[in-house]
């Protein structure tokens, strides 16, 4: 007489794993989608409030972020003194550069940001706007 286990072992049952690997791409595929996406930097940054601010599009500018102890970065790329003209050069030559945001803390150095005005005005920049909170 044969047990329960000879006639598992003889039929050979295996899980399907299938439809587990179907959900698991099914739920990544739902976080990509959902996930927001925001413009990450590499200082945290306290920005100054103000009441008159108004909203606009980040979307296509360049957002070059002033950490409290005045070290620049654009993106995730830090950038010295001496690197910044240069760098906002190099990006204005490849694709002219129409938005030029500042997102300073508000302990920041204010002659950071006013080295950071003066490149934008001598290329010439259309709109320069600072990141404020309301």
């Amino acid at each position: 007489m044969k047990g329960v286990t000879d006639l598992i072992n003889n039929e050979n049952d295996q899980a399907d794993l299938t439809p587990m690997i179907d959900c698991v791409f099914l739920l990544l595929l739902f976080f990509i989608v959902t996930s927001t996406f925001s413009d990450q930097s590499l200082f945290e940054i306290d920005v100054p409030q103000a009441q008159h601010a108004i909203d606009a599009s980040t979307d296509n500018a360049c957002v070059l972020t002033i950490s409290e102890h005045g070290n620049y970065a654009i993106g995730n790329e830090a950038l010295s003194d001496e690197q910044l003209g240069t760098f906002i050069e190099s990006l204005h030559q490849r694709e002219p550069i129409s938005i030029f945001i500042i997102n300073g803390d508000k302990k920041c150095p204010y002659e950071k940001v006013a080295k950071a005005i003066d490149i934008a005005q001598g290329l010439q920049v259309e709109n320069l706007s600072f990141i404020v909170q309301r």
